[in-house]
């Protein structure tokens, strides 16, 4: 099963958060549980003029929180339908545009361990070299415990995404068990 580095297209629109207590709401998140339900997430979408004029896809990261996305209401509901034991989603309050659709960030509830730092080699470009342990249990999208900063998704959900013409992450092969 090929395994593959999930990440965002840069040339869509991205997100940037507008609260300090939204991020302390993300850090508040742990396996699997809302921790406080009631911190409104208020974000940006056309904060800085090279994002402006960008298209508006289903999927948006946030900018400065790259393990962070946002999905709009189509991908919420896909995501809910066929893998609700994956994902949590909060709400986001848009502050600066007029979209047509809510948008909700993503959390994932799958984190594993098996992730081997001493082998893996971790760049800023496409050379990352991704090492498992034989006894990692992997799932269909997860995080790694550690470094928490990386998503990955299997062959069968990146099928997923391109079956129901999701727009906004990219696959990035990482490796193969």
């Amino acid at each position: 099963m090929k395994y593959y580095l999930l990440g965002s297209n840069l040339n869509y629109k991205s997100c940037y958060l507008e609260n300090a207590s939204s991020l302390k709401f993300k850090k508040q998140y742990y396996n699997g549980e809302l921790l406080d339900d009631s911190v409104v997430i208020n974000v940006s979408v056309n904060s800085e003029v090279r994002n402006k004029y960008l298209p508006l896809k289903n999927i948006m990261h946030f900018w400065g929180c790259g393990d962070s996305f946002a999905v709009d209401e189509k991908v919420k509901k896909l995501l809910e339908k066929y893998y609700a034991e994956y994902f949590d989603f909060k709400e986001i309050e848009v502050m600066d545009s007029e979209l047509d659709n809510n948008f909700y960030l993503l959390f994932f509830r799958k984190f594993t361990e098996g992730f081997d730092e001493e082998k893996s080699v971790l760049n800023f470009d496409s050379r990352d070299s991704y090492v498992v342990s034989e006894d990692a249990v992997l799932y269909s999208v997860f995080k790694f415990n550690y470094p928490k900063s990386l998503t990955f998704a299997d062959e069968t959900f990146k099928k997923f995404v391109e079956d129901n013409h999701i727009e906004g992450w990219t696959f990035r092969e990482a490796f193969e068990i």
